[in-house]
């Protein structure tokens, strides 16, 4: 837990309680003890901590009193929690609905293991040679390209310093 939570409660505990709250850890190392209250209030998120503080009665809380109040707040806190969606409704599937999925399904099977392709070495070589200015990163895939079927395509020297 946070320092600086830990330190937000004992300052709100001494504004409650005053010397009584002081007192309790009079003999008693004040870092010792608000590292013990670190390490005991760990599992509770400070929305809990913050909700057993409401809690609080007319006598500062020890820690094993403290503890009880985040347990119950815990308790309530999870009790007034609505989820921030509704539950969903049931499927109204419709033929329409069911085709439309079952394309899409099929799309994404077909392109989980997709077969390798060279398509886009002959667009950029058509591409080029319909006089579109390619990139120098173009060329250099263009240039380094080579299928199965042994097709090599060339780049002049003067197009680009490969």
């Amino acid at each position: 837990m946070p320092n600086e939570l830990i330190d937000r409660l004992f300052a709100r505990f001494a504004t409650l309680y005053g010397n009584r709250f002081v007192d309790l850890w009079r003999n008693i190392d004040m870092v010792e003890v608000r590292a013990a209250w670190a390490h005991e209030l760990q599992p509770y998120s400070p929305q809990i901590i913050g909700t057993a503080v409401k809690g609080l009665g007319t006598h500062p809380p020890s820690l094993p009193e403290f503890i009880d109040l985040c347990q119950r707040a815990k308790g309530t806190f999870h009790a007034s929690f609505e989820p921030a969606l509704p539950a969903p409704k049931e499927d109204p599937t419709t033929p329409e609905v069911s085709a439309a999925r079952e394309r899409c399904m099929e799309t994404m099977r077909k392109y989980k293991n997709p077969q390798p392709s060279h398509n886009w070495a002959y667009k950029l070589a058509a591409r080029r040679a319909a006089g579109e200015k390619l990139l120098p990163c173009q060329l250099l895939a263009l240039a380094t390209f080579t299928d199965n079927t042994g097709i090599k395509f060339t780049i002049p020297s003067g197009d680009v310093n490969l």
